[in-house]
C-alpha cells in the first residue's frame, strides 16, 4: 500500500482472520487513512462501515473466541450505510459459490441495512461481482485459491 498511496486520497483496510491482534496491526499500517474495526466513515458523501466480522467455527478456529462478534450492534443506529466491507463473505444457501462460505450474521447485517456495496475477501476462491436486488457483492480476494496467482482489482463507481 506504501508504494500506492500517493495514487489515492483515501485507503480503507479492514483486518482479517490473521490479523490476531488487530489494534496492533492498525498501528504498523502508516500510509492507511481509515482503518475501520467494527466502525463507520463518511468519504466524499460515502458512507462506509468496514469490520472484520470474524466468526468463530469450533471446528476452523481464528484466533481466540473472545475476538468473534456474535452481533452487529455497534451499527445497528447507523442510517443510510452506502458501502459494507466485512472480511468474511455474507452465506446464502442457494446462491452461487460466492457465497457458500460466508457468515449468516453477515448475511443479516446486509439485509438491514441494504447497502448500495458489499465488498468481502477472505474466500480466495470466490471473485467476482453478483448483484442481488439492489446491493452490488463484490468478492475482491486479491490472491486466488492455493496455487497464488494474483487476482486483478475489482474497480466499481458510486457516487452519493
Amino acid at each position: 500500500m506504501g508504494l500506492h498511496s500517493h495514487k489515492f486520497k483515501h485507503i480503507v483496510v479492514v483486518p482479517g482472520n490473521h490479523e490476531f491482534y488487530p489494534d496492533a496491526i492498525s498501528l504498523l499500517l502508516t500510509n492507511v487513512t481509515h482503518y475501520l474495526r467494527d466502525t463507520c466513515v463518511t468519504l466524499e458523501g460515502i458512507k462506509i462501515y468496514g469490520s472484520r466480522f470474524k466468526p468463530y467455527w469450533r471446528w476452523l478456529p481464528y484466533g481466540r473466541p473472545c475476538d468473534a462478534k456474535t452481533n452487529y450492534d455497534d451499527v445497528k443506529d447507523e442510517n443510510d450505510i452506502d458501502v459494507i466491507i466485512t472480511h468474511v463473505a455474507p452465506y446464502f444457501k442457494h446462491a452461487s459459490r460466492m457465497f457458500r462460505c460466508g457468515s449468516e450474521l453477515i448475511t443479516e447485517l446486509t439485509l438491514v441495512k441494504k447497502p448500495r456495496v458489499h465488498i468481502f475477501g477472505h474466500d480466495h476462491h470466490a471473485y467476482g461481482a453478483l448483484q442481488i436486488d439492489k446491493t452490488t457483492f463484490i468478492a475482491a480476494a486479491s490472491v486466488s485459491g492455493h496455487n497464488k496467482t494474483l487476482n486483478k482489482p475489482i474497480l466499481f463507481s458510486i457516487a452519493k
